[in-house]
């Protein structure tokens, strides 16, 4: 099916009037097409970038390389964008690449299109920022800055676009005709717009925490981690639901080809998607409270450890049971498990439960924690790697070949086996009591385990970026495909 066949067509009085309901619907238009691949560019540089960053942590990390980063801020400052590009831009911008594809009526283009352009500039300022070396980095619980302007106005400038994304796209509820659209299921509908939603309060929480605290926090001592931390800290948990909800959302496009429609109802979905956001919408007014109080810091905790798992694992559950059920029908193909759709849902599956394990084991501050939120967010990428492809195909980005498909297979069991095994590795080093956020000459190993937890962590490191350079060339792969698609034709113009 072309982007054409989305549109609506023209139609006779006479059609018109014995198909209503169809004329009504609304359609997936030429711009939500072109702001979706612009959104899709933002997020694969993003990821590029971020995962080149990503060597310079883990050798400040690894025994016996560690000692080559004798200045422990070199390698925070570019651990502090690389977070932000893998976290935020990343995840964002995927989300909203998906999101813009949700059929709706009207919505002002001129916002929709600033939107894009700010986020991308904001980036852009970012990546900058890195060329002072004065910058300060603040190792912050989810949004790590670095306490300079430049990287301060990227990063409001990257979250007004998100922000304007999101409510200029399709958040209002509308009768869409799911049947005829060739990517998303009718039930990934409610999950991208609670994604949408949870963003949006997310955002909201950050501002009422940053205008309750006093005004010792904008200084010294307290200043700037104590600021940044309280600030980012409730809004930052919201935002691991966001991206949850998108993950959800992208397992249920993954395995809708294999299982031949939606494996759930949207009805299902929306409760689900419901019950995961609903909680959360009382964060702003959490943030009033103070966040300066040690219950603000407690209620999140408590928030994110009992309000996330429950929807998840119901979700997880209705896919596997139809995955088996239709297996054992004999409706699925020969070794369904090599799947791509399948295989990225396993593997973001897998890494999702590892994130759950390790945040039932995390006591202290030690890197136990880092474990958990890997394992969590790897979850998170390993279903928008393998949601990529069949994105770029309905967006006429190009599409893999045969080969690239077997490849794309692989691909996510190799970032997951990577991700898990570097997962593994930081979670026995935290049972052994390694500190967190220590980078080169600053990092004391002083045990066995350590020492085994922290080499398992490179091993694993390296596996994961192996399989992140992977699905780059997959990418760049499946565009060349696309260029020597249209060659002909511009040959013949």
């Amino acid at each position: 099916m072309t982007l054409a066949t989305l549109e609506l067509p023209a139609k006779s009085p006479a059609r018109m009037r014995t198909e209503p309901v169809r004329a009504a619907t609304p359609a997936v238009t030429s711009l939500a097409v072109a702001l979706s691949r612009a959104w899709f560019a933002l997020a694969f540089v993003a990821l590029v970038i971020a995962g080149v960053f990503a060597f310079i942590p883990v050798i400040g990390r690894t025994p016996g390389l560690s000692t080559l980063i004798q200045d422990p801020t070199f390698a925070k400052r570019f651990l502090v964008v690389h977070v932000d590009l893998a976290l935020l831009v990343w995840f964002g911008a995927m989300e909203l690449a998906l999101f813009q594809l949700v059929p709706a009526r009207g919505a002002p283009g001129l916002l929709r299109r600033a939107a894009a352009v700010a986020a991308m500039a904001g980036t852009a300022l970012m990546l900058l920022s890195l060329a002072w070396p004065q910058a300060e980095p603040v190792l912050s619980n989810y949004v790590p800055v670095l306490d300079h302007p430049v990287f301060l106005a990227g990063l409001g400038l990257f979250g007004a676009g998100m922000l304007a994304g999101f409510i200029t796209g399709p958040l209002t509820l509308a009768r869409e005709e799911m049947k005829a659209h060739t990517l998303l299921p009718a039930a990934a509908m409610p999950g991208l717009r609670a994604c949408a939603l949870a963003f949006i309060v997310a955002l909201i929480t950050m501002a009422a925490s940053a205008q309750t605290l006093p005004a010792v926090y904008t200084r010294e001592p307290l200043y700037p981690l104590h600021f940044y931390e309280s600030t980012f800290w409730g809004g930052g948990h919201i935002l691991q639901v966001a991206n949850v909800a998108a993950m959800m959302a992208a397992w249920l496009i993954l395995l809708a080809p294999a299982l031949g429609g939606s494996p759930v109802s949207r009805r299902v979905a929306t409760f689900i998607f419901g019950a995961l956001i609903l909680p959360h919408l009382a964060g702003p007014l959490v943030a009033l409270q103070g966040a300066q109080t040690g219950s603000y810091f407690s209620a999140f905790t408590e928030l994110m450890r009992w309000g996330i798992f429950p929807g998840v694992l119901v979700m997880l559950v209705l896919l596997v049971v139809a995955l088996v059920r239709r297996a054992r029908a004999g409706l699925m193909p020969r070794r369904w498990w090599l799947e791509p759709g399948v295989a990225g849902f396993g593997a973001s599956a897998a890494l999702t439960l590892t994130g759950f394990i390790c945040g039932a084991l995390i006591s202290g501050s030690n890197v136990m924690i880092p474990a958990h939120y890997h394992a969590s967010i790897g979850g998170v990428t390993a279903a928008f790697m393998a949601a990529a492809f069949p994105l770029m195909a309905h967006l006429k980005l190009g599409q893999l070949g045969e080969k690239g498909k077997r490849a794309a297979a692989i691909q996510p069991l190799l970032f997951g086996v990577g991700q898990v095994t570097f997962v593994v590795g930081l979670a026995l080093a935290g049972l052994h009591g390694m500190a967190r956020k220590v980078y080169g000459a600053e990092q004391q190993v002083s045990t066995a385990q350590q020492h085994l937890g922290l080499a398992i962590m490179a091993i694993g490191g390296v596996l994961a970026v192996a399989g992140g350079g992977l699905f780059v060339i997959l990418v760049i792969s499946a565009w060349r495909n696309r260029q020597r698609a249209e060659a002909p034709v511009m040959r013949e113009a």
